[in-house]
């Protein structure tokens, strides 16, 4: 990159540019994002070796991860940038932490990509850091290639995974990389578009370490079976049928995105997906200033900071700018005016990253991440331009959400620990202040990770022990005004909860949200008055501010005196005392009684009415403390009807509670309505309880049910509308019941809907248990109006093969086979015989490459696991029958018949000398 020149030549910045791709690459924790990337700088050839993130006690460590706690727990905790160059491209690599305690970092950095790649685990599909990441990036219409990583490993089904992308981000998804199987059936990668196949090498064989070589197309069916082979065509043709064909405007634009499938650890896909950020994702593109758009192809050198880090080179107590560069050609040594301060710096020693290493660069181009050592005068969000007054927009910024006091084990260390606080303050992660009372620094961050993180490199950059311990303080912010002599004022009454940051900004400290909304609202004065008036005019403010306090406790709320509230909450008081005498002696007396009788019946009254009787002394000391404050007119009003209310709470729900002691009663007729039905009439009588109840408490208000439901009008025919659904499946349940089609426990299949356990039948929809517990709630109209098959009530269950033996077989053989195959079937008491249930071994047809011979019974169990068994001992005994009969089985063939052959070349001469 180095060059002699003091200008670009013409057009030379605009070839530039479009060689340029800077991407990030987001995921939630342990997607692979940190090992992909190794494995991208690794295609790339910046580095020779790619190593595991997780690997421990050797050299093998991530090149991107270069912070001592990043290595040791094996998680990204702050960004990198690496720069290399792949097919003539200078590729910028953005790799950002994956925690969200971290977001804050990632989220400024996105600022200076102009594409990402998304990595999805391919078993979790997309989770909850992955989605707030992306939602950053569709605020700048950033455009995301998707790599679904760890197919080497079992996952969610493909199409699954491109629905739950297309329906949680709103993307339309197009399939570039197809996987061929998944997990422990992986075969590979397929490239439909250059029909190119990228064989899988499982772990442990020879080639699994090395990167997977591309091969034509065709080659797949020397790595799958057949039956594998069909499966994977079928998914592969019906992936690209299904989805709309890769557009890249579309791609630019942020509304498709094309999905890759591969293994970062196996290297299996990462060539592709390199080539698809080289081939797809956008040169480096405009970038929104308070003034303008500004252009990457304008001469003029322009670019801002998205992140400072401090101590990358820990022996120099270095802090280093990140900056994107938005425009020109930027060469080593240019003076660029700061926007934070006006003033003008000299860049003599530009930096090119690759993570922790470092090397000078002579010149840049927009899109480049190069690096500006400084102490402190370049700040987040700085912007640095040739010329012109510029100040690049969308960086953000945040408040901090946590507040902890900085306390220090070694005392003698506090001018090195400031000193500590205040540089790693400045990388923007993490914020500093100095309380006005008080000598304990404390620190706002995002995340509680940051906390661990800031001990660790406290100690490890600084050789200082520090620990945090809660502050008093909940939220931070920073104070202006206009008016300088407003601004003093409000620091002078708030100075306990008054801060400084690093840049000596005064901010304000809250104990909690309200204290801060009250800071707002009330901006007060000076806490003493200025005026002086002796020991008579002390007196009288003070004997002002006692009638003030009388006049306060008089008024009290709603005219009632503070003394009387305090004695009406006495009252409720005392009533939630006898609530508890009762509960303790009375109930416990009925409990004793109730035990000793034999019928359950005053079991169930008494559970019924337990705690509406509890309830009820809740409703008495309500009542008494409103009595005793006697409010008039509409505050009396008010509590007689909420008295009421309670009384009608407290009686509907002692009947809600008996509908299920009554139902016991009722158990008897469990016969003839069956218990489904019984549990229907049960929810319906509860429901019935709760309707009155409410439609009783509106009347008590004064709202009339009856003319509120005939004023719906329009309203009511939507909502009618809109119950359709509701009564088709309130009939499908009716009708399920009458047919009773199934009980509980009942095990029920209906194709493309469910299979499972029947637990609950209910008004709209029927709980069914899958096999792996997962509940299923499944509305009734679909088992209505489908074939239900009740396992159940199953009497028999089949078996019915086709077998096809080779055309090679002799009428002798085939007579053997059948004769056989019907007396192992006759003499097993598996088996269920004629007349029972049918019983057929028969020639069935002559296929296009096999003799078939239909083999149709049933076993007398139906359980699934002893039926597997049986049906296993079968398949044994009809292989054994076939290679006794001196035969075997045949399989799809095909033969090619030639009738002639063509005349040689010397037949033709001597036919043409005739």
């Amino acid at each position: 990159m180095s060059t002699t020149e003091t200008a670009a030549r013409p057009g030379e910045v605009d070839t530039e540019v479009r060689n340029r791709r800077t991407f990030a690459i987001i995921s939630h924790p342990d997607a692979g994002k940190t090992t992909l990337t190794e494995n991208l700088l690794l295609k790339g050839g910046a580095i020779r070796l790619a190593g595991q993130v997780k690997a421990r006690g050797d050299n093998r460590r991530a090149r991107s991860d270069w912070m001592k706690i990043e290595q040791d727990r094996g998680i990204s905790v702050t960004s990198a940038v690496m720069t290399f160059e792949y097919e003539g491209i200078i590729c910028n690599l953005l790799d950002t932490p994956g925690h969200e305690d971290f977001s804050e970092d990632t989220y400024r950095t996105l600022t200076a990509a102009d594409s990402a790649i998304m990595v999805i685990d391919a078993a979790k599909g997309i989770e909850a850091q992955t989605l707030k990441l992306f939602e950053v990036c569709r605020l700048r219409d950033v455009p995301i290639i998707t790599f679904i990583n760890k197919i080497d490993r079992e996952g969610q089904d493909p199409f699954d995974l491109m629905d739950e992308i297309a329906s949680k981000l709103a993307l339309d998804t197009v399939p570039m990389i197809w996987p061929a199987g998944m997990g422990g059936l992986l075969r590979g990668i397929f490239d439909p578009v250059n029909n190119r196949f990228v064989p899988y090498a499982k772990p442990g064989t020879e080639h699994s370490d090395e990167e997977p070589p591309s091969l034509d197309g065709d080659k797949i069916a020397e790595y799958a079976g057949a039956d594998e082979l069909v499966k994977f065509r079928e998914e592969m043709e019906l992936a690209r049928e299904g989805s709309p064909a890769f557009d890249i405007d579309a791609y630019r634009a942020g509304h498709m995105t094309p999905i890759y499938f591969g293994s970062a650890l196996r290297k299996l896909g990462v060539r592709e997906l390199l080539d698809a950020v080289v081939r797809f994702a956008p040169p480096p593109r405009a970038q929104p200033a308070a003034t303008r758009t500004v252009e990457p192809t304008e001469a003029k050198v322009s670019g801002f900071v998205f992140k400072v880090q401090a101590n990358m080179d820990a022996n120099h107590r270095d802090r280093v700018a990140f900056m994107r560069i938005c425009s020109g050609k930027f060469k080593r040594g240019m003076r660029l005016k700061l926007s934070g301060s006006g003033k003008t710096i000299g860049v003599h020693n530009p930096i090119l990253f690759f993570a922790q290493d470092r090397e000078l660069l002579d010149e840049a181009y927009a899109g480049d991440i190069i690096g500006i050592p400084n102490h402190g005068t370049i700040r987040v969000g700085d912007t640095l331009s040739e010329t012109e007054d510029l100040t690049f927009t969308g960086i953000p910024n945040f408040a901090p959400e946590i507040l902890r006091r900085v306390r220090l084990d070694d005392p003698m260390k506090a001018k090195h620990m400031r000193r500590a606080l205040e540089s790693l303050a400045e990388e923007g992660v993490t914020q500093v202040f100095k309380p006005e009372i008080g000598a304990n620094w404390i620190v706002g961050v995002v995340g509680q990770l940051q906390l661990e993180v800031l001990a660790s490199r406290i100690a490890s950059e600084y050789d200082i022990k520090v620990h945090f311990e809660p502050a008093p303080y909940e939220t931070a912010r920073w104070v202006s005004a206009e008016d300088p002599a407003e601004l003093k004022r409000f620091m002078e009454a708030h100075r306990g909860n008054m801060a400084t940051d690093r840049d000596g900004a005064p901010v304000f400290m809250g104990k909690s949200a309200w204290e801060l909304g009250d800071a707002r609202a009330r901006p007060r004065g000076g806490l003493i008055g200025r005026g002086s008036q002796g020991m008579q005019g002390i007196a009288g403010n003070f004997s002002d501010y006692w009638d003030l306090v009388k006049d306060v406790w008089q008024t009290g709320v709603l005219g009632h005196s503070i003394g009387d509230i305090l004695i009406a909450i006495g009252i409720f008081g005392v009533f939630y005392v006898l609530r508890g005498l009762f509960t303790r002696f009375v109930l416990a007396i009925a409990d004793r009684w109730v035990d000793r009788t034999e019928t359950k019946i005053d079991d169930y009254i008494r559970d019924a009415i337990r705690s509406p009787l509890r309830f009820l002394f809740f409703a008495l000391g309500f009542f008494f403390a409103t009595e005793y404050l006697a409010f008039e007119d509409v505050a009396r009003s008010f509590t007689e009807n909420l008295n009421r209310s309670l009384i009608i709470v407290a009686i509907f729900w002692a009947l809600y509670n008996c509908v299920g002691p009554v139902s016991q009663g009722i158990k008897k007729l469990e016969r003839v309505l069956t218990p489904e039905i019984l549990d229907w009439l049960i929810a319906g009588a509860k429901t019935a309880v709760v309707l009155v109840a409410v439609a009783t408490i509106l009347q008590t208000w004064g709202i009339q049910v009856a003319p509120i439901i005939a004023g719906l009008g329009l309203f009511g025919v939507a909502v009618a509308l809109g119950a359709q659904d509701l009564f088709r499946n309130l009939i499908g349940g009716m009708s399920i019941l009458i047919e009773r089609r199934f009980g509980f426990g009942d095990w029920i299949k209906v194709d493309g809907v469910v299979e499972g356990t029947v637990e609950k039948i209910g008004f709209r929809s029927t709980l069914v248990r899958q096999f792996d517990k997962a509940p299923v709630y499944v509305p009734n109209q679909h088992l209505s109006d489908n074939a239900v098959i009740n396992y159940s009530a199953m009497t028999y269950r089949r078996i019915s093969w086709k077998i096809g033996v080779e055309y090679r077989t002799t009428h002798e053989q085939l007579q053997r086979i059948c004769d056989d195959i019907r007396a192992y079937l006759a003499s097993a008491d598996d088996f269920v015989q004629p007349p029972l249930a049918p019983l057929f071994v028969r020639i069935d047809s002559f296929g296009a490459s096999s003799i078939d011979i239909m083999v149709y019974c049933f076993t007398r169990t139906t359980v699934w696991g002893e039926w597997l068994e049986v049906k296993e001992a079968l398949a044994y005994r009809i292989k054994q029958i076939v290679e006794g009969a001196g035969t075997g089985f045949a399989f799809p063939s095909r033969s090619i018949y030639v009738e002639t052959l063509p005349p040689s070349a010397d037949e033709v001469v001597a036919a043409r000398k005739d």
